[in-house]
C-alpha cells in the first residue's frame, strides 16, 4: 500500500493542499482551499484535482479569492456529476460566497455557494458542514482531525457583522494593513524581528474578519501529522491549543504546520510557537503581490524562547520567486 503524503500546489498568492491520507488499510483525500483563478493553466489546483476520482472531506477555510476560487471552479464544474466527486465539504463561509452558474445574461447569475451546496446535499450528492469551530474532533477512517480553529465566538462575529453584506464583489483583496517596511526589515537582525509586537485582529475589518474566521485544523495519519492554519491570527489558535491541554510545557507535536496568511509577519507569534514542537513549516505563496513571507514571521520561528537551537529548521515554499 503507498504511503500517505502532502501535495500543496502552485496556487500563486494563495493556498492549494491535497493530502493524501493512510491509516491502516484505509486510505483518503483531503482538499484544503483550492488557489487562486479559475484557469487552469494559471491554477494548478484545477488541473491536478482533474486526476482524482473521488475527494473524501474538501474545506473551504475562509471566503477569501485566493482560497477560494479554485474550489468555486470545481463544484461549479461539476454540479451534473453523478455521482458528484465529493463527499464532504467544510465550509462555514458559504452564505457569503457568490458563484456563476449562469452564463445567460438576462438571467439571474449569482447564486449563493450556500444555495447550491444545499441543494447537492437535499440530492444525497455529498454532505455540507458549516459549523466547524470549537474544539471538535472528527475520527474518519484514514486520518484523525481535530478542530483547532475558528473558536465559536470568533465565527459567531464573523457571521453576524457580514451575514448580509458581504458578496463575491464586495471581498476585499486581503492585504495587510500593518506590513513591514521590507527594506528595514532586511537590516534588522532576526533577533530583534522576533521580539516585536504583534497587532490583533479587528472585526471591523473584512480582511481581519475573514482571516479569523479560518478553518484551522490538525490532521494526523500514519505518515503525516499537519497543523493547517489557513489565514488566522494566533491568539484563537493559542486559545484552542489550551482548550486542548497543551502549553509552553506541553506542546503539539506535529510533523508540519503550514504557515498562516502565508508568513505573514502579523498572523504568527512566539506565544503560539512556543506552543507547538515542529522543525517543517510550509509557506504558501508566490510573494508576487503582498510580498509573503515576512522575514519578521521567519524570525518568530527561528528564534522564539522554547525553540532548541540546536535543532534545524527547515522551510518550505512552492515558489521560488514572485
Amino acid at each position: 500500500m503507498g504511503k500517505g503524503y502532502i501535495h500543496f500546489i502552485k496556487a500563486q498568492f494563495g493556498d492549494a493542499f491535497i493530502l493524501h491520507c493512510r491509516k491502516g488499510e484505509n486510505k483518503g483525500i483531503i482538499v484544503i482551499d483550492g488557489g487562486y483563478g479559475i484557469n487552469s493553466q494559471k491554477n494548478r489546483f484545477l488541473s491536478e484535482i482533474k486526476n482524482i476520482k473521488t475527494v473524501d472531506l474538501m474545506v473551504l477555510t475562509h471566503p477569501d479569492d485566493d482560497h477560494l476560487m479554485g474550489i468555486k471552479e470545481y463544484i461549479k464544474n461539476h454540479l451534473n456529476d453523478n455521482p458528484f466527486p465529493v463527499k464532504e465539504i467544510w465550509a462555514n463561509c458559504a452564505p457569503n460566497v457568490e458563484i456563476n452558474l449562469d452564463c445567460n445574461l438576462s438571467a439571474r447569475k449569482a447564486y449563493r455557494l450556500s444555495e447550491t451546496l444545499v441543494k447537492l446535499q437535499d440530492a444525497g450528492k455529498t454532505i455540507w458542514r458549516n459549523d466547524i469551530c470549537g474544539y471538535q474532533t472528527c475520527n474518519i477512517p484514514f486520518a484523525d482531525i481535530h478542530i483547532v480553529g475558528p473558536s465559536c465566538k470568533t465565527l459567531q462575529a464573523f457571521v453576524e457583522r457580514y451575514r448580509d453584506e458581504i458578496g463575491y464583489d464586495k471581498v476585499e483583496q486581503n492585504v495587510d494593513v500593518c506590513a513591514r517596511d521590507f527594506n528595514n526589515d532586511l537590516k534588522t537582525d532576526m533577533k530583534t524581528l522576533a521580539t516585536r509586537t504583534k497587532r490583533k485582529c479587528d472585526f471591523g475589518k473584512f480582511s481581519d474578519a475573514s482571516n479569523a474566521s479560518s478553518i484551522s485544523l490538525i490532521i494526523s495519519c500514519d505518515d503525516f501529522s499537519i497543523l493547517m492554519l489557513g489565514d488566522t491570527f494566533p491568539d484563537d489558535i493559542v486559545e484552542g491549543l489550551t482548550e486542548m491541554g497543551y502549553s509552553p510545557d506541553k506542546p503539539l507535536k506535529v510533523d508540519y504546520v503550514k504557515m498562516p496568511h502565508h508568513g505573514s509577519a502579523q498572523n504568527i507569534s512566539n506565544e503560539l510557537l512556543d506552543m507547538i514542537d515542529c522543525q517543517n513549516y510550509i509557506i504558501s505563496t508566490n510573494g508576487a503581490i503582498y510580498h509573503h513571507p515576512d522575514r519578521e514571521a521567519l524570525a518568530n520561528v527561528l528564534c522564539h524562547d522554547k525553540r532548541d537551537p540546536n535543532i534545524p529548521i527547515n522551510f518550505y515554499f512552492n515558489a521560488s520567486s514572485g
